[in-house]
């Protein structure tokens, strides 16, 4: 038990559960980025402007596609 009284058990079930939510997260992430055109437009903040082929906007930084 740790000071607030979980116990080994229910860590590893919610370092399951979030491991779950970390893996949905990357491949929301792939299908987002297959999903955008080779082009974007950079906004005066260093975010870019970018369209889905479905015509959905989203503002990215672009330092964080690596």
């Amino acid at each position: 038990m740790d000071n607030n009284g979980a116990t080994d058990a229910e860590f590893a079930a919610t370092r399951a559960l979030l491991l779950q939510k970390i893996d949905a997260l990357t491949a929301n992430v792939v299908e987002l980025r297959a999903l955008v055109g080779p082009f974007g437009v950079p906004m005066s903040n260093g975010s870019m402007l970018v369209q889905t082929l479905y015509g959905i906007k989203y503002l990215i930084d672009p330092g964080l596609a690596r």
